[in-house]
């Protein structure tokens, strides 16, 4: 066989080669993904049958259909699945809170309904709630809740911006103080105290703060 066909073959074998690994690598990633979403759906089963102290590994391996020494491949410990679901589910309520302020006119509008929403917005995601307080401080995704507080960051800035809000104000850390105080307000939705009301102070108290002297 002429030199330059073994030359040709040689390389397409070397190219079909790098083609099934990178196709294997892709689809194992794919798997490694499903299993992942699988075993956060199962621990948000959890959650909401037994809350949270109900999590084990062994029930979530259970639930989720594998065996533990499996599901200690995508997960160290019960905290690490925590802080992993609340990410995630933060994501997607912080997902679905921009598509409903998008419909708002302006900074302003957009402020009252971000304050009332963390007041009242979580009577679809109790159980989400829950979680916040027992991811540790030191944890890799224990910043699980920035995204929110860095959509109310945006909100500021450009109310800011836009001269409607007052501008000796770090909006970043305005954006914590407020997201804590509407947060500490929707926890006290849990002793019984109207919701309704406890938004309406907050919308009342984020005017005043933030109303240009």
């Amino acid at each position: 066989m002429p030199l330059h066909y073994v030359n040709l073959l040689d390389t397409s074998l070397r190219v079909n080669r790098i083609r099934s690994v990178t196709t294997w690598e892709s689809t194992l990633k794919q798997h490694k993904a499903r299993q992942r979403e699988l075993i956060l759906d199962a621990a948000g089963e959890i959650f909401i049958e037994k809350g949270i102290s109900g999590l084990s590994m062994s029930a979530l391996a259970s639930s989720a259909g594998m065996t533990r020494p499996t599901l200690y491949n995508y997960f160290p410990d019960v905290d690490a699945v925590i802080a992993a679901y609340g990410r995630r589910e933060i994501d997607r309520y912080t997902e679905e809170l921009q598509q409903q302020l998008s419909a708002e006119e302006g900074p302003a509008e957009q402020l009252e309904m971000f304050a009332r929403l963390m007041v009242t917005g979580y009577s679809e995601h109790e159980h989400e709630a829950d979680w916040v307080k027992y991811v540790p401080a030191d944890h890799s995704e224990a910043g699980h809740i920035d995204p929110l507080r860095d959509l109310l960051a945006e909100i500021l800035s450009s109310g800011i911006e836009q001269g409607i809000f007052r501008s000796d104000i770090d909006p970043v850390q305005v954006a914590r103080i407020l997201f804590d105080m509407t947060e500490s307000m929707h926890m006290l939705t849990h002793d019984g105290h109207d919701q309704q009301r406890l938004a309406d102070l907050s919308v009342d108290f984020t005017r005043r703060v933030l109303s240009p002297a």
